[in-house]
């Protein structure tokens, strides 16, 4: 009995987290949504959302090759997650594409706090293999509940939107930075 209940949290765990990354999949972010909003409406609590995207992810992929690109997906998954706090929960949406949902109390001003946290975490530079750093950047954009959307839909539709801004703000600029040490 217990092993078939360790297989099946294993299974549950491979069917909800990314393989890449260790965080959240699309699957788990998609049920956290649901139940926070379903919490969140019988309890009047407020839950954020910020949602994060590689700026030139391909051109690193491009340039460097596809482990480079899976290693700098790593690398800011472990970031994005050092940087939230203990009861806030990290995703990786797909390609290059995360989400972090920010559970309790959370306000625009929370939002504003993470957010510059993990723009301090991306502004280290990583050893992209011997003799090449890369400093990666990202758009952010974040929503909270309810004022930006009543359903999750909404929220992530907004918090995209507002990433895409973030996107063209820097538009023209260096989305990334490599330096050959």
């Amino acid at each position: 009995h217990q092993s078939l209940t360790r297989e099946n949290e294993k299974l549950d765990h491979e069917a909800t987290h990314d393989a890449l990354t260790g965080l959240g999949n699309r699957t788990l972010f998609d049920r956290t949504i649901a139940r926070l909003q379903s919490e969140a409406q019988s309890a009047s609590l407020r839950f954020a959302l910020l949602y994060i995207d590689l700026d030139e992810f391909k051109a690193v992929n491009d340039r460097h090759g596809h482990q480079a690109g899976d290693d700098l997906l790593g690398e800011v998954a472990q970031r994005i997650a050092q940087s939230i706090r203990q009861h806030d929960v990290a995703f990786r949406l797909g390609g290059d594409e995360f989400a972090i949902v920010l559970r309790t109390a959370a306000s625009r001003s929370s939002a504003a706090a993470v957010t510059a946290r993990i723009r301090a975490a991306m502004a280290r530079p990583m050893v992209l293999r011997p003799g090449v750093e890369i400093v990666p950047a990202i758009s952010i954009g974040a929503a909270v509940w309810p004022e930006d959307g009543p359903v999750a839909a909404d929220m992530l539709a907004t918090a995209d939107g507002r990433m895409y801004q973030d996107k063209l703000r820097k538009r023209g600029g260096t989305s990334y930075r490599e330096s050959h040490a």
